[in-house]
């Protein structure tokens, strides 16, 4: 039997939409995590919520976190360079604790991907 982190399955439900969603805003994708073979983030700001958000993908674990850009302005939606250096910086922290969250689903999906 798997085990997985208390809330995984509400925030799931709560997060799994925004991607999905026309008001996000692709960052960066797909990028290989380095200490968790087969484990891949993708980044994206929240529109509506002016809010970073990544995704971490390791087989059928698809796991999403969420934090508050550290810039009030400009919004996410009027920035017309993408990323800048503070919110990049906040979606690493935000990678490494949604990444050290879920490493029992994740390292599990590895693993069965073996």
């Amino acid at each position: 039997m798997s085990q997985q982190t208390p809330g995984f399955e509400q925030q799931q439900r709560q997060l799994r939409p925004l991607p999905k969603r026309e008001v996000t805003i692709p960052y960066m994708a797909n990028m290989a995590e380095e200490f968790l073979v087969g484990l891949t983030w993708t980044l994206f700001g929240v529109v509506e919520s002016n809010e970073l958000a990544v995704r971490g993908r390791a087989g059928r674990v698809d796991v999403f976190g969420h934090v508050p850009s550290l810039l009030f302005y400009p919004l996410i939606a009027n920035r017309l360079f993408g990323i800048n250096a503070a919110d990049r910086v906040a979606a690493e922290r935000l990678s490494g604790t949604t990444s050290t969250q879920y490493e029992i689903n994740f390292r599990e999906a590895s693993k069965n991907a073996d």
